[in-house]
């Protein structure tokens, strides 16, 4: 019941009545706040920014009104007119050149030097005519027709495209002798901007002479329509009376002759009783101010639109004026709270440097308090916060040193807790092969130097691989892959890691050799099971680590590496959950003291994707220096710990279960004694190292 109470204490928040420090010094009658900083700010701050939202709010809508007015009516309705006003002049004029030369050619023939003349001057290859066909009204003949061969030629189009067009287009005489004026995009047929222009040829007296059909290049024409592509802000197009488009600032609009009847702007052009107007859309996504204006003498029309966002760019200047107000008002502000920002700002500042020098680790700084509002407050709170945060660091530090970093950042954080939690981990034992015979040769000086840089470089291998060191036990280490975090992947980390070790300890083995500098050969055991992990000790003393029966059987499995001649071994359980990742060879069942079923055991060659990995026993064994253990015998009794189970030869031939390596041992004849149990040889552990391996018969009885 203490403890719980205890816990239930560490839980609660702290009370700030209960653990806050009187500051020694300060008389009782100054300790209340005559009149808080945040109501000072509230009030000053509050009032300046209702005044100049005020006045700004009303500049603003009376400027913007003003200048989206003048912006619409005017740019939109002039641009629209004056294009209406080219387009239908230019058309004139080529109207006027078409009726120039069918007068001449009534009069002089169609073969005449006058109007061969008239050819080279108004077909040239700079011209606006492609074709040109003229009929007369009196007579059905076969109607005039004129090429602009240079053009054509220029382009690469063939007069019989023009001829296959007009004899698609027949139909129009029939319009075009009524008096219909016909205006048509035919750039999708000729895959070229052009149109085709037809209209009657009247006399003063306004009766038909005659007909002429024209096919025009647009390039002229185009050029008054590049508005926004040119840098203007306005973009204008024309449409023809059955609202397709005629010229646009897109070429693609002009060379599909786009049907643009569902623009807002072109219904209204067609709707509308009056010739020109105004009005705002939103199409296809667009929101845009539009002018349009008709052209009745060509059935079309002109709209001119400007986007939204480039209309109310007037607004901007709103916007520059309204922020020289507000500054004006802020200015005068800044006036009112100078006084009182001096007793504001330098301490802030002063805070805001400390802050600065904590943050690189100087946890030494420290303010005076030279106010009693707040900001004391703050600057007496800064204090305990730097000194904390300093004895926290150090703390750490020293931790850190210890232990993992996860487990010192989760012992800090006080998630740890005395007992621990059963995981699912992959334990990991390493030891230096016969390291009291190499220390007897060293001085204590030398050892600690070696086993220092062995062990950097070991641990390094651990922590790039998501493990946590236990422990080290002399010179062997036990780590631990699961626990106290797992990475979802532990046991192929774990195998990985004594991959990377033995590599590493081939590098570290190159520049030895010498005196004082002994060749190290080291042997891994692996296992995978379920573990207790956590705080392990008393209240006063704890320990983080794993145990189990799993951690038990890793340790065995490490010191079986001598008298198999292998330097990492792992077990079923770990194989389990690396199934396939690694190239792996069975070696003989051994059996563990407190474990009835014999257990399979498997030397680690590599991973399987390494194109470098080793394939056999031999080749492992030749990298790293083992010899190959002739027999596993002779040793002295001690307690049996494991059995490594030797396969009893058939007279027939049969497969060994799981063993790789051939039975060297002498005939039954000549051993010193006959195992007479079911074919295993009873193994014993020195308990001091967990490595000193003798080979021993099972008791009698």
């Amino acid at each position: 019941m203490e403890k719980e109470k205890e816990q239930k204490n560490r839980n609660d928040p702290p009370n700030p009545e209960k653990t806050a420090t009187p500051d020694k010094g300060v008389p009782p009658e100054k300790k209340g706040f005559r009149f808080p900083i945040r109501i000072k700010l509230m009030i000053i701050t509050s009032a300046v920014v209702f005044i100049s939202l005020t006045i700004v709010m009303f500049i603003t809508l009376d400027i913007f009104q003003s200048d989206m007015t003048n912006m619409v009516s005017v740019i939109n309705s002039r641009s629209s007119s004056l294009l209406a006003d080219k387009v239908e002049s230019q058309t004139q004029e080529t109207k006027k050149v078409i009726k120039y030369i069918y007068i001449a050619m009534q009069k002089s023939g169609r073969n005449s030097p006058l109007i061969k003349e008239m050819e080279k001057e108004y077909f040239g290859e700079t011209s606006d005519f492609i074709y040109a066909e003229f009929r007369s009204a009196e007579k059905i003949i076969t109607p005039a027709r004129i090429f602009n061969t240079s053009l054509l030629s220029r382009i690469n189009l063939s007069p019989e495209v023009i001829r296959g067009i007009i004899q698609r287009k027949s139909e129009l005489n029939g319009r075009i002798s009524m008096g219909e004026t016909v205006l048509e995009n035919i750039s999708p047929e000729l895959n070229y901007s052009a149109w085709l222009l037809g209209f009657p040829i009247l006399d003063q007296n306004q009766f038909v002479l005659g007909t002429a059909i024209a096919i025009l290049r647009v390039e002229t024409i185009a050029k008054n329509f590049m508005g926004a592509e040119g840098g203007g802000i306005t973009r204008s197009f024309l449409v023809d009376a059955s609202g397709k488009i005629l010229m646009h600032p897109d070429g693609a609009f002009v060379q599909t002759a786009r049907d643009m009847n569902k623009h807002p702007g072109v219904e209204r052009l067609f709707s509308s009783k009056t010739q020109k107007g105004l009005l705002r859309y939103q199409y296809e996504k667009e929101d845009a101010f539009a002018a349009y204006e008709r052209i009745p003498t060509m059935n079309a029309g002109v709209i001119t639109t400007i986007p939204a966002d480039k209309a109310l760019e007037g607004v901007k200047t709103v916007q520059y004026r309204s922020l020289l107000i507000s500054l004006a008002i802020l200015s005068l502000m800044m006036i009112l709270i100078y006084f009182f920002a001096l007793t504001l700002s330098a301490p802030i500042k002063k805070l805001v440097v400390a802050s600065r020098e904590i943050e690189e680790g100087n946890y030494e700084t420290s303010l005076k308090s030279k106010s009693n509002d707040e900001i004391g407050d703050l600057t007496n709170s800064f204090n305990h916060m730097a000194k904390g945060l300093g004895e926290r660091e150090k703390l750490k530090g020293a931790l850190g040193k210890f232990v993992n970093e996860e487990i010192a950042n989760q012992v800090l954080a006080g998630e740890l807790k005395l007992g621990g939690d059963m995981a699912h981990a992959t334990i990991f034992f390493s030891d230096i092969r016969s390291f009291t015979a190499i220390s007897e040769k060293l001085t204590p000086a030398q050892v600690v130097e070696f086993l220092n840089d062995y062990m950097t470089r070991m641990v390094g291998i651990v922590g790039k691989t998501n493990g946590v060191v236990d422990k080290f036990i002399g010179d062997a280490i036990m780590a631990v892959w699961g626990a106290p975090v797992s990475h979802g992947n532990d046991a192929e980390n774990c195998v990985n890691a004594a991959l990377m070790m033995r590599r590493e300890l081939i590098e570290f083995n190159k520049d030895r050799g010498g005196p004082g500098k002994p060749i190290i050969k080291i042997g891994a055991g692996i296992n995978t099971g379920e573990v207790l992990a956590g705080q392990i000790g008393s209240e006063d003393r704890l320990e983080y680590t794993v145990i189990g029966d799993a951690v038990n059987l890793a340790s065995r499995i490490e010191s079986l590496n001598k008298p198999f001649g292998t330097d990492v071994l792992i077990s079923s359980e770990t194989l389990s959950a690396v199934d396939g990742i690694f190239h792996v060879v069975p070696m003989q069942k051994i059996k563990v003291k407190g474990k009835e079923e014999p257990q399979q055991i498997y030397a680690v060659l590599g991973r399987v994707d390494d194109p470098d990995s080793l394939k056999t026993l031999e080749e492992m064994r030749t990298l790293v220096g083992i010899e190959t253990p002739k027999e596993i015998s002779d040793g002295e009794e001690k307690e049996v710990k494991y059995e490594i189970i030797q396969e009893k030869k058939q007279s027939t031939p049969e497969k060994q279960e799981m063993s790789l390596e051939p039975d060297t041992r002498p005939a039954p004849s000549q051993r010193k004694r006959k195992h007479k149990d079911a074919g295993f040889l009873p193994m014993a552990v020195d308990d001091a190292s967990l490595s000193g391996l003798v080979v021993m018969e099972e008791e009698k009885g």
